[in-house]
């Protein structure tokens, strides 16, 4: 598992999608790719946000392309999931103790993960 890519290693650990050990003998190997984002092109909904000083709260959606690989044995396949993340902007954000990116985002993965393996 290549841990210098910090951001997708959170976000696959939080979706607790594998069981992530140190052993160099397993026999699954996960190679991470780094995260594509595709932000809206208009920054509109924050406007709102950005007059107020974050008292009247805004968000908008953005795209986030998760991609990695698994080799087991002489096999390898490619996982490619798109996790749609809404972007708040509000004061009160602060007080979201626990609820960081890399969770919200493992949880995505998840669901994305479920979906495609029905």
């Amino acid at each position: 598992m290549n841990r210098d890519l910090k951001k997708e290693f959170e976000i696959l650990k939080h979706s607790d999608i594998y069981e992530i050990v140190e052993d160099s003998t397993n026999a699954s190997k996960i190679t991470l790719h780094p995260m594509k984002t595709y932000t809206p092109p208009c920054g509109n909904p924050m406007i709102g946000s950005m007059i107020t000083v974050g008292l009247l709260p805004s968000a908008f959606p953005y795209d986030i392309v998760y991609s990695y690989d698994v080799a087991e044995n002489s096999a390898t396949k490619n996982y490619q999931y798109k996790l749609q993340v809404y972007q708040s902007l509000w004061l009160f954000n602060i007080f979201r103790l626990g609820r960081t990116f890399s969770k919200q985002s493992g949880k995505a993965l998840l669901g994305s993960y479920i979906a495609s393996n029905k």
